[in-house]
């Protein structure tokens, strides 16, 4: 999807398998189904493993109260069942553009939040079935 014209443009990122089994679900994806590991230093420091599934497309295994804690769930922590069990990750070149599209729209999102090194700000929002979206925008070291 581009759009262009507004700035406002977004692909497809990332299927995030939000886990309770993290260990055994790593081992599942990489040992038993053979999906290369990738390393990226834009989502090391979150605890996420990520798998190659093609060009530029990746599954994440994130842990259920790794994300329950990023919007602001994180009282369900008891009840695993009650969490996302997955999370669709778009990646967008202008954040804020992005936001403003998608309000104008009719939709809401969280606020922007950024990882530890803040290259990479996020948002997240709901589709009308209540599905997990998360919108990323990772800067370019220097930029």
């Amino acid at each position: 999807m581009d759009h262009g014209k507004d700035g406002y443009c977004m692909h497809f990122h990332s299927f995030q398998l939000l886990v309770t089994n993290y260990e055994e679900c790593i081992h599942f994806y990489h040992d038993v189904l053979a999906l290369p590991f990738v390393s990226s230093t834009a989502l090391k420091d979150s605890g996420d493993v990520v798998f190659e599934l093609g060009q530029h497309q990746w599954l994440i295994i994130r842990p259920k109260a790794s994300m329950a804690k990023a919007i602001a769930t994180g009282d369900l922590s008891d009840f695993p069942e009650m969490q996302d069990g997955f999370a669709f990750t778009f990646h967008v070149r202008k954040l804020e553009t992005t936001i403003e599209h998608i309000r104008w729209h009719g939709g809401a999102c969280s606020h922007i939040q950024a990882d530890s090194t803040g290259r990479r700000r996020m948002v997240y929002l709901r589709d009308p079935d209540g599905n997990l979206i998360e919108l990323i925008d990772v800067r370019r070291r220097g930029s």
